[in-house]
């Protein structure tokens, strides 16, 4: 008889789903500016709770099971690939169509750098932003994609972090623990020693690579690894990590230290990771409940930078009701996604 996996049932649907919600929200926010501005502690309580940080932590938690799963090198990135690639190409394909159908500024752009910028979108460089686009919303078509790239760099990083542990064995842990801690120092360094180079090429190109978000991935992986003997840490625990964080929030408040980044300070990291865990293994039929078997979190996390940026272009800011409009028009989006192409995509893997 097969044991039952220890790591489920959990939350991790729906804490994907509410840190996506967690972003387009603050950046429907900041960049739509809605008439009805949040009163500054909403505004707090909103940045508290940064999406990315969470994606970062699920991702090193949830794929070193599925490394450990995977019978081949080939299979784990097999995995991957379905599950980033097909949502992501077909919402580059909506978004080019709606710049096309905005504008002409894709007519006004040469073939080597359509080319060019097509390559970069379709293969791991998400990030680039060609000149002929900087005039459209943002100028940036998807912004919200530099993420990407970092993902896949976890994806590489995990492999290799597993053989040299190997090498380790019974220390395996400590080498772990000393490598969060490691990069947790090297992410604040890139943060405050290396400030002066802030809008910099080596700055945008350095936040677009693993380092400053790496611990949160290692210590994802920490904690699926220690998972049996933490998950007392953290089940059915919801109200104390959010009792906790909220301190931790407020001490990095009042001392001006960065709570609610994408890179936050290890104090509101620490706890938002562990509120994290907590939400996820707490009430833990909740997300299969709301949810059922559909994830739509990555839709709406990749397909709402393009509705801003239409929004923007059609004149659609500066009032309350573009923030319902936005949510709604994305998780149509997301929805749609995940019935024609992520879902058929997962059942290939």
């Amino acid at each position: 008889m097969t044991s039952p996996n220890p790591l489920r049932p959990n939350n991790f649907d729906l804490l994907r789903l509410l840190a996506a919600a967690q972003v387009v929200l603050f950046h429907v926010l900041e960049h739509l500016q809605p008439a009805d501005r949040l009163p500054h502690v909403l505004d707090v309580v909103i940045r508290s709770f940064p999406g990315v940080p969470i994606f970062f932590l699920i991702s090193g938690f949830l794929i070193s099971a599925s490394f450990e799963s995977s019978t081949t090198l080939g299979s784990y990135f097999r995995k991957r690939a379905l599950r980033i690639f097909p949502a992501l190409w077909l919402c580059f394909f909506l978004s080019v169509v709606s710049v096309w159908l905005l504008t002409d500024l894709l007519q006004g752009a040469s073939a080597g750098g359509l080319a060019v910028w097509v390559f970069a979108q379709l293969s791991v460089f998400q990030f680039y932003n060609p000149g002929f686009l900087r005039e459209y919303g943002l100028g940036s078509l998807n912004g919200s994609l530099w993420s990407i790239p970092v993902e896949i760099q976890f994806y590489i990083v995990l492999p290799v972090l597993y053989a040299g542990l190997r090498k380790f064995s019974l220390r395996a842990s400590r080498w772990l623990a000393g490598l969060i801690l490691v990069f947790m120092l090297l992410s604040q360094f890139i943060s405050f020693a290396l400030q002066p180079l802030t809008n910099t090429l080596i700055w945008k190109l350095l936040h677009v690579t693993a380092l400053p978000y790496l611990w949160f991935f290692l210590l994802g992986v920490f904690a699926q690894q220690h998972f049996i003997r933490l998950r007392h840490l953290f089940a059915d625990k919801l109200v104390l990590w959010l009792i906790i964080h909220a301190g931790a929030v407020a001490v990095t408040y009042f001392l001006q230290l960065p709570y609610g980044s994408n890179n936050p300070f290890p104090l509101t990291g620490l706890s938002l990771c562990g509120l994290s865990l907590a939400f996820a293994y707490s009430s833990v039929t909740l997300s299969k409940r709301l949810l059922g078997h559909t994830d739509i979190s990555y839709g709406l996390y990749i397909y709402h930078a393009p509705v801003i940026n239409a929004f923007i272009t059609l004149g659609w800011t500066g009032d309350a009701w573009v923030v319902m409009a936005v949510f709604a028009v994305s998780l149509l989006l997301a929805w749609l996604s995940w019935i024609v192409i992520e879902r058929p995509a997962q059942s290939l893997k």
